[in-house]
């Protein structure tokens, strides 16, 4: 595909199969995406493959991004093999004969009723926990061998030991007085923000055999970051007969989202969709949904950043922190640094009382 693609030139296709002769980095320094894919595969790969693909995960800039933090398998793979064309051919070589591609299962999966499923089934599984909801926790302090918490209503609560899964200012604030260096560290941790706009048509509107949806240079001067054929790729997300688009907006950089209203918004990417597939018919479902300063920036030096965290938290032994400000921006590596989190302060709490809780 690469050697037929459209996207590179000639020139490109020639610089990307250089990186069979690009000498592998041995050092253990990191790096932002943009430098190493530019090492090694050439400007072209990076500005129309890598980038589109990388702001469509990260919903940040890949000349800022860690490689090391948001994708180490390149680095592993660098070291490894000597390159990412060399490790490509290894891996192919080296994988179990099987279905054909077309016979594998699609790598798009979800829940069949939509991802509020996830937390029907967090609220069954608590059943009798004492959960409370829309009561802040805004105060954090150390008492008798514990921890108070001060809630908005006006209540406090006495704990053994508290994780903190919230976005990083939110902990920073809650640690301010408890741990001002942590804080201090969690506060650095950059934000990105994007908006998605929710487009239904009726089927017969949409481009025939147009995939599953795609991504956009941030070379192309678009507004539009990615679109996704919702009801394409996941079943049941649209009525009988309708379609469902979901466009991403909102590059690094950009702030005219914020306060534009829904309606300006909605033209802007109808105008786009109608430059790029033709899309003229009036939408019958149209929402804006903004995301400001939602997503974690692992920025070049976030896993340094995570060693000292880690080390700084050893101070307040009863508080575990985490969250995807940390490690890991998607649900499955959330789930996991929850469960991790949970049983790493259930054994201090044990330790400390010599009870099992």
């Amino acid at each position: 595909a690469i050697a037929t693609t459209p996207l590179l030139s000639p020139v490109g296709k020639l610089r990307m199969l250089l990186d069979v002769a690009v000498p592998a980095r041995r050092d253990e320094a990191d790096e932002s995406v943009g430098s190493f894919v530019r090492r090694r595969l050439g400007s072209q790969v990076f500005d129309h493959l890598a980038e589109p693909l990388v702001s469509g995960i990260f919903s940040g800039d890949a000349d800022q991004l860690s490689v090391l933090s948001t994708m180490p398998r390149l680095r592993q793979v660098e070291l490894e093999q000597g390159g990412i064309i060399r490790g490509a051919i290894a891996q192919r070589r080296a994988a179990a004969p099987g279905p054909s591609p077309s016979a594998r299962l699609t790598p798009f999966v979800s829940l069949a009723g939509g991802l509020g499923q996830l937390i029907d089934a967090m609220s069954e599984a608590l059943g009798e926990t004492d959960v409370r909801l829309n009561d802040a926790v805004v105060g954090l302090s150390s008492v008798d061998g514990g921890y108070r918490l001060d809630l908005s209503s006006g209540e406090t609560l006495a704990v053994d030991g508290v994780v903190l899964a919230t976005p990083a200012p939110a902990s920073a604030d809650l640690l301010a007085t408890l741990a001002s260096e942590l804080a201090d560290e969690l506060r650095k941790i950059p934000y990105g923000s994007s908006v998605s706009i929710s487009l239904g048509y009726p089927a017969g509107a949409l481009p025939v055999n147009a995939g599953r949806g795609f991504v956009v240079p941030r070379a192309e001067g678009k507004a539009i970051r990615a679109v996704t054929w919702s009801s394409e790729k996941f079943e049941g997300r649209a009525p009988a007969g309708q379609s469902l688009l979901r466009v991403v907006i909102g590059r690094p950089g950009e702030s005219w989202w914020r306060d534009a209203p829904d309606d300006y918004v909605v033209l802007r990417v109808r105008a786009e969709l109608r430059e790029i597939l033709g899309i003229d018919a009036e939408p019958t479902l149209a929402r804006v949904y903004r995301w400001v300063d939602a997503m974690p920036q692992y920025v070049v030096g976030h896993a340094a950043r995570l060693l000292r965290i880690d080390w700084l938290a050893k101070a307040i032994p009863g508080v575990v922190v985490t969250g995807s400000a940390l490690r890991g921006v998607g649900i499955p590596d959330n789930i996991s640094a929850g469960k991790a989190a949970a049983e790493q302060l259930a054994d201090r709490i044990i330790a400390s009382h010599g009870a099992r809780i």
